[in-house]
């Protein structure tokens, strides 16, 4: 019986990730109207609910969440809500002028990834590589985010050679603007 409980207690210590997930509201204080999204969203001028922007006065974000003014997740970069481990209200009208939002990396939080940006602060194409090694993105990446307590050593040549750096997301996502071709998981 106690190996059981002490089992179930290191299960649940264990699964601290979550989905992301945004919601926006008409009103301030996160009231009013809502809508919510748990999937990247490249084009929302075409989106079938774009009257709904313009009036958007805050948002909840759950994870880490990124705005664009343009489509693809194109220049300009507009604002992000930071990393929140918790759903957290944030003031903003900046949605109204969003035509593309999307998540950091993963769904889930704790999965172990690595994430290519070819743009500075999570601009245009993101490649996300849940395996051990990563190269041939095809890009310079500009951007990496380690995601799920994971640690890559980021090479500035496609193989694995040249300049390196340690990118750790021991304690939830973290970014970094830096140009690399090739990653291997672990840091030395």
């Amino acid at each position: 019986m106690d190996k059981t409980i002490f089992t179930l207690f290191l299960f649940v210590a264990t699964c601290a990730g979550f989905l992301q997930e945004l919601t926006l509201y008409h009103g301030p204080d996160c009231t009013a109207a809502e809508m919510t999204f748990r999937t990247k969203e490249s084009n929302l001028s075409t989106w079938e609910w774009q009257h709904f922007l313009p009036a958007v006065q805050s948002y909840r974000a759950h994870g880490w969440w990124f705005f664009y003014s343009m489509t693809g997740f194109d220049l300009p970069y507009v604002e992000n809500s930071g990393y929140r481990v918790t759903p957290t209200c944030i003031n903003s009208t900046v949605p109204q002028k969003t035509n593309s939002l999307r998540y950091a990396g993963p769904a889930e939080t704790d999965t172990p990834a690595l994430v290519a940006y070819d743009g500075r602060n999570t601009e245009r194409t993101e490649l996300i590589f849940t395996t051990d090694l990563a190269h041939n993105f095809g890009f310079l990446a500009d951007y990496a985010i380690a995601t799920g307590n994971s640690n890559w050593t980021l090479y500035y040549y496609a193989d694995f050679s040249g300049n390196f750096t340690c990118l750790s997301g021991r304690d939830g996502p973290v970014g970094s603007e830096i140009a690399f071709r090739s990653a291997i998981k672990g840091c030395n």
